[in-house]
């Protein structure tokens, strides 16, 4: 009776390695899936970034060329190229504060 108690309790540790093996699988995939899609829009957020790094730098230009400050027609130009500048910055803080978060797990 005791030796089948054993291989009842080995059959279960064993069951439970297997389980927790699978759980730590797939936490890794889901790992790998989000660090794909933070990527991908850290990509997007740079790219969006330069193009409005490009527009402000082109307003910047134009109201030198005029003589102006800026011109009232780019107002609302600048004001999405400074938002967009904004959330980058704050996106980029939110990104280092998770990726230190995951070195402490």
């Amino acid at each position: 009776a005791g030796v089948r108690q054993a291989i009842s309790m080995v059959t279960a540790m064993e069951h439970q390695l297997f389980w927790e093996r699978s759980r730590r699988q797939q936490a890794e995939e889901d790992c790998k899936v989000l660090l794909g899609a933070i990527e991908a829009e850290r990509t997007a957020g740079d790219q969006a970034v330069a193009d409005m790094e490009a527009a402000v730098a082109e307003v910047k230009a134009r109201a030198a060329g005029a003589g102006l400050k800026l011109a009232a027609e780019d107002l609302p130009k600048a004001n999405a190229a400074a938002t967009t500048i904004q959330k980058h910055i704050r996106g980029n803080v939110a990104r280092k504060q998770y990726e230190e978060n995951l070195k402490d797990i």
